[in-house]
């Protein structure tokens, strides 16, 4: 639902001024692989674009290519998954942190971490993609910063559910499947898991 949303809205902007008469916008969908995106990013660097605005499958894979398009002066924008931040291009921050921080400050306050200990499913997000592991940090740093007096945040289970409702399901129902004497206060996802 997030990348839809994403791809719809930056299409829209472009169709109105001032960037309908400053630019020719297309949208480029790969497999969410590595692999895919590198030959989607070597294609669009050999048709010759002058900006790619970019949401990087991790942080790693694409550096090089992202070298090489600021070396040819192609204007590069990274955000969500920044593919490398603090070198050539540009990168937005979306504020995932700060709101991984008051999520899980909320849910264990919700959960009732103040007055007693809370047990806890934490969601690692995508392997290898060093925003999941802020998210998880900053989500569990809100939690702590809850706790009441000798209240402690108990995790059951990790697992990641790589920003994906169809991923987290069946991992969520098999961590509750091997902890069925430990009641489930909290579940704190990186996505969709409205199940």
């Amino acid at each position: 639902d997030y990348r839809i949303q994403m791809q719809r809205s930056a299409e829209a902007a472009s169709k109105y001024e001032p960037y309908a008469s400053a630019i020719d916008f297309s949208i480029l969908n790969t497999e969410n692989t590595p692999e895919a995106q590198r030959a989607g990013l070597e294609n669009l660097l050999a048709e010759g674009v002058d900006a790619i605005l970019l949401n990087a499958v991790d942080n790693t894979s694409v550096n090089d290519l992202v070298e090489k398009a600021c070396d040819m002066g192609v204007k590069v924008v990274t955000f969500d998954i920044t593919a490398k931040p603090g070198a050539c291009e540009k990168a937005i921050d979306f504020g995932f942190c700060n709101r991984a921080y008051d999520a899980g400050q909320w849910e264990a306050l919700a959960a009732g971490a103040d007055q007693h200990p809370i047990n806890v499913i934490m969601d690692k997000g995508l392997q290898g993609v060093a925003i999941a592991d802020d998210i998880y940090q900053g989500g569990l740093d809100g939690m702590n910063a809850s706790g009441g007096d000798g209240a402690e945040i108990n995790i059951v289970g990790e697992y990641y559910g790589e920003f994906a409702e169809g991923v987290q399901e069946p991992l969520v129902s098999a961590i509750l499947a091997a902890n069925p004497d430990q009641k489930i206060d909290v579940v704190f996802t990186q996505g969709y898991c409205t199940t």
